[in-house]
């Protein structure tokens, strides 16, 4: 791999020995690596789309407060679900309150450990009382056979204002692999 030919950018007698010019090319390339790794879709996000994001994050926490106690109700009380629906990639259609209710015992016991570790936002858009909100979610599992992943998906989500709260309405989420 070439490096940048720093004499075009230095006179020769700046750079007197070996040593000051790898230094120099190194020095080079960790700045042009700073700038290449910065977030391409960093924002600068108004105070109501970090509301929104601050809500996505307590509903993170209290799924995976839920999830490892088995109990649906600290999901809900974490996360306001709206006229609700939701639909995960495996599913034939969106599911609802109470096709997530009826599922979350089963679901639940296979999961011996779990926690999310990262939410990525890449676009918020709000209109009065909507937010359409498209994030990245990362998040750590491990089922009750001992075996664990690490887990992304690309993740659309609909939500409304409601008694001055955000509220979940709807959603679509995939696996980043699909």
């Amino acid at each position: 791999m070439r490096l940048l030919n720093l004499s075009v950018y230095l006179p020769a007698d700046h750079l007197t020995t070996k040593l000051e010019v790898t230094l120099m090319r190194a020095l080079t390339l960790t700045i042009l690596t700073a700038f290449a790794v910065t977030p391409l879709f960093a924002q600068n996000w108004t105070t109501e789309e970090k509301e929104l994001v601050a809500q996505i994050h307590t509903c993170w926490d209290g799924w995976v407060e839920a999830r490892m106690a088995g109990d649906v109700s600290l999901f809900e009380s974490a996360c306001p679900l709206g006229n609700y629906a939701y639909w995960g990639a495996s599913s034939g259609a969106p599911g609802d309150i109470e096709s997530l209710r009826r599922n979350w015992p089963e679901e639940s016991a296979r999961v011996k450990k779990t926690y999310w570790e990262d939410l990525r936002p890449l676009s918020i858009k709000i209109s009065g009382d909507t937010g359409i909100i498209h994030y990245y979610g990362y998040w750590f599992s491990e089922n009750d056979k001992g075996e664990s992943d690490v887990y992304e998906s690309k993740r659309m989500e609909a939500w409304q204002k409601q008694n001055g709260k955000w509220t979940l309405i709807g959603g679509i989420a995939v696996p980043v692999d699909d």
